[in-house]
């Protein structure tokens, strides 16, 4: 259910968010638009890399906080939107593609550990019919969030639309994590409170 609600306001970035965005509100010509897709890409390939090099972490445990960050980059690029149109527009790109690099960088932190979830937790004798749900509820999702956010973001712009599909992302992962959110929380605050004794 997580995974669907992340796909519904999350996958129709690249089809309506972005292009709204570099090209709508921006005016950015189409020929350099691509180059956001290959930062997303670099930021993928140099996570591979960071997780190959690394595989002693164990970034399962940190899942929540990485679904909250990934999200919060989507943020920071919506806000850069709204408050950077007064600037000169490759200004705008140029952090656009900074935030697209970590955004590759941060997703394939949370993918692969959510995948070795699956894989260690889903029985193997059932585990063909659950990938297969989980292709099938992406696929169908997919469009429908597409849809959703489409409207919105003609009715409101993509860059709010985008700040607004991310902030309740964020909520539903804290819903979806709140015990173990609340534990890392009266640990913080238990940690804080012996330093000042």
């Amino acid at each position: 259910m997580l995974i669907m609600a992340l796909n519904f306001f999350v996958a129709s970035s690249e089809e309506v968010t972005n292009p709204g965005i570099a090209i709508q509100k921006y005016h950015l010509p189409t020929s350099i638009f691509g180059l956001v897709s290959i930062a997303f890409s670099i930021g993928v390939i140099l996570s591979g890399i960071f997780i190959a090099k690394n595989s002693k972490i164990e970034f399962r445990k940190h899942i929540s906080k990485l679904f909250v960050l990934n999200s919060l980059v989507m943020v920071l690029i919506g806000f850069s939107s709204v408050f950077l149109i007064s600037f000169n527009a490759f200004v705008f790109f140029g952090l656009m593609l900074f935030f697209e690099v970590l955004l590759g960088f941060i997703t394939i932190l949370v993918n692969v550990p959510m995948t070795s979830f699956f894989q260690s937790q889903v029985p193997l004798n059932i585990q063909s019919r659950f990938f297969a749900l989980l292709s099938f509820s992406a696929n169908l999702i997919v469009p429908l969030g597409i849809l959703y956010t489409g409207f919105l973001a003609s009715a409101i712009g993509a860059d709010v639309t985008y700040i607004i599909n991310n902030i309740l992302v964020i909520v539903i992962v804290c819903f979806a994590f709140w015990k173990e959110i609340g534990r890392g929380f009266r640990a913080f605050l238990l940690k804080k409170w012996k330093m000042s004794k």
